[in-house]
């Protein structure tokens, strides 16, 4: 009687365990967001989504570690996973990248400006659109990076500075 107990408790505790661990970490997050340094314990980069929500990607590769850059990312939620950072939820980056897609607009506020508004319906307000991508209805494939420093007196999306535009056909 007493091992058939002992047995049914480890049976038991063998399969808790392995729903433990099949659970931990399985949830997946996607979205577009901001990277950000985040100067607690040392500095480190996380990622603020569009929803707000805070993100400490754990394998974030040195070519997005630049304070503003837009991403898209899918990641899987670790929380199997500790950090002494205490900002996000902990995530490991399955997918990121930097180009989004949009329709160059001529928006007629304080004069007249040209912005992008990207498929995901975000409106962006770039600093330095060159004048042969200045055209109302052009489709372009972007990358840009937060201007969080500036301001503008066009109040109409985020503040960005392009480092990449290319006409999609």
């Amino acid at each position: 009687m007493k091992k058939a107990v002992y047995i049914t408790v480890a049976v038991l505790m063998v399969v808790l365990s392995l729903a433990a661990l099949v659970g931990c970490g399985r949830g997946t997050v996607s979205g577009t967001g901001t990277v950000k340094y985040v100067d607690l314990e040392g500095g480190f980069y996380g990622i603020v989504g569009d929803d707000s929500q805070q993100y400490e990607p754990m394998n974030l590769d040195q070519t997005y570690q630049k304070d503003g850059l837009l991403v898209h990312f899918q990641a899987r939620i670790r929380q199997d996973i500790a950090s002494i950072h205490m900002w996000g939820t902990i995530v490991e980056i399955t997918s990121i990248e930097t180009s989004r897609t949009g329709t160059v607009e001529f928006v007629e506020l304080e004069g007249g400006f040209y912005g992008i508004v990207g498929d995901d319906g975000k409106r962006y307000d770039p600093i330095n659109l060159d004048p042969a991508y200045q055209k109302d209805g052009l489709r372009v494939s972007f990358q840009a990076k937060i201007r969080q420093d500036m301001a503008s007196i066009h109040m109409w999306g985020k503040i960005i500075e392009l480092t990449k535009i290319e006409i999609l056909e």
